[in-house]
């Protein structure tokens, strides 16, 4: 790893990408899982001992460590019965001073769909004996690159392994490509798009895997969810069994194979278990690998491989992405702190034996100055009901409709007066606030939950993606502050939280902790 259309056809497109998925029958379902759990450890470590292994002499690119980790690659592609994937069935791609790409095939099954490519990629060269340029020492000792990147081609030859298993290929064809000089720029990759071995065309997905073997704490970073709508719910989706932290990482930067692709309007991904203190050092090798991890990571890719190539479509690039910025993320995630007053009042006090709320403060242009409130109004009815106390007054704002009214006792005048009241925004009744997120139109994002709140106490965090309440299946704000005010006392809550689905009991009425503005 290196660190140094029309949008009428889109949304057609969108659907269709949410709606079918890859329908499976059952007795597939157990084939792919059977394939998935030939996926191992102790061959995957096995693979990454022998590419880390001395004799290689850090597989730097051109070198006779590199050209001897290709043919022991090649090798292993041909135990596993892989056809090669560049042109004339060969399994090289040679280009600059000795380097080659190497590319297996295994060709789709369905006559509609076969001429579509999944990409699947990781480099298998390092850095040799290290240089001042991409080494962070010490110099002259082999870098064996057990993590960067061995873990990565360790994956992806269990993956090409597990896809062979299958008794059915998958329907779209799955390119396997082992990039040579990832570290000197991406050269490989390069190579590859300035003359590919297939129509550029037909890669409709590309996955890099690059430094997947450090698992840690179960967490895994995610890059170019952004490329494509729907990304994020998509692999939440897939990780049910893989069950990993995901963190979902809006940088695409060029430090891996996979921004080459990012470069010609294709959707991507990255796997990646983060850096280390052993990155570009000899001391990165096989022994520090998480065996474990990388099983758990190789058979998550296995997951996502072969749900892209048997969907009836492929997500389309998302032109968006190119644009978006760190600070694009603060402004959609961005927790508020305090939730913005529904009605625009303020008050210090109220009558413990009338419960009667006795304002200090009506702000001006909200929908209480609208409606006509005053400073020292003593708010006897909410919508026709007794006002108990602080608790229950801030309840029945959060709840109430667009249209309700208000009984108040004024200072002066000798009957209570009716005023009828105009909210323009989104009920809270749950206690908490959501933002839509253009990327992800089938969720949206939590941005603020109300301590003591029914959201709060079923377990809602800001940054969780609600992704369906009730029977209410979200699509962004369409018909979502229909469903929350007429809402049942009793729902689940299915979201997503760090690509993990989850399911939660919501219970109504709550009972917010705070008050004093509303």
């Amino acid at each position: 790893m290196k660190h140094l259309c029309n949008p009428a056809t889109r949304n057609a497109t969108l659907l269709i990408w949410f709606a079918l998925g890859s329908l499976l029958p059952a007795a597939e379902k157990k084939d792919q899982v059977k394939a998935l759990n030939t996926i191992d450890r102790k061959q995957l470590q096995k693979h990454v001992d022998v590419l880390a292994d001395d004799t290689f002499e850090g597989r730097a690119a051109g070198s006779r460590g590199g050209q001897a980790a290709a043919g022991y690659l090649v090798e292993q592609l041909q135990k596993i019965g892989l056809a090669g994937g560049a042109l004339e069935e060969k399994y090289y791609q040679p280009f600059s001073d000795g380097s080659r790409n190497i590319l297996a095939i295994i060709p789709g099954s369905d006559n509609r769909l076969k001429n579509e490519i999944i990409m699947v990629g990781a480099h298998y060269d390092h850095v040799g004996y290290g240089k001042r340029s991409n080494s962070y020492g010490p110099l002259g000792y082999i870098h064996n690159g057990a993590d960067d990147n061995a873990s990565g081609v360790a994956g992806l030859l269990e993956l090409g392994e597990a896809l062979k298993q299958l008794p059915q290929s998958p329907r779209r064809t799955i390119l396997l490509a082992f990039w040579d000089d990832e570290e000197q720029g991406m050269l490989g990759s390069k190579h590859w798009v300035t003359e590919p071995t297939s129509d550029l065309k037909q890669i409709k997905f590309m996955i890099n895997v690059d430094m997947i073997g450090r698992l840690r704490e179960n967490s895994m970073e995610i890059i170019g969810t952004r490329t494509a709508s729907g990304l994020r719910h998509w692999i939440s989706q897939q990780n049910h069994r893989s069950n990993l932290e995901l963190l979902f990482k809006w940088n695409l930067k060029a430090d891996s194979d996979h921004h080459t692709f990012f470069k010609q309007n294709i959707p991507v991904l990255m796997l990646h278990t983060g850096l280390h203190d052993n990155y570009h050092r000899p001391s990165d090798d096989s022994n520090t690998i998480n065996a474990a991890g990388l099983e758990q990571v190789s058979r998550f890719l296995f997951e996502l491989t072969t749900d892209l190539a048997n969907r009836d479509e492929v997500p389309v690039f998302r032109e968006e992405s190119r644009k978006e910025s760190k600070k694009d993320r603060k402004l959609l995630e961005a927790p508020v702190e305090t939730p913005p007053p529904r009605l625009g009042v303020s008050w210090i006090d109220h009558d413990p034996d009338s419960g009667a709320i006795i304002l200090s403060r009506v702000r001006d242009e909200s929908p209480a100055d609208t409606a006509g409130l005053q400073e020292q109004d003593r708010l006897l009815k909410f919508n026709n009901s007794k006002i108990r106390d602080d608790a229950h007054f801030r309840e029945m704002v959060s709840q109430a409709a667009r249209q309700t009214s208000v009984t108040v006792a004024r200072p002066g005048q000798e009957k209570p007066l009716v005023l009828s009241i105009t909210f323009p925004a989104q009920p809270f009744q749950l206690g908490m606030l959501w933002r839509t997120d253009p990327a992800e139109p089938r969720s949206v994002t939590v941005i603020q939950v109300v301590a003591g709140s029914a959201a709060a106490q079923a377990g809602l965090k800001a940054g969780d993606r609600l992704l369906q309440l009730g029977d209410h299946v979200v699509q962004g704000n369409k018909g979502l502050e229909t469903f929350v005010q007429s809402m049942p006392a009793k729902v689940t809550a299915r979201i997503e939280r760090a690509g993990q689905t989850k399911q939660l009991s919501i219970q109504l009425p709550h009972r917010p902790q705070d008050a004093g503005t509303n």
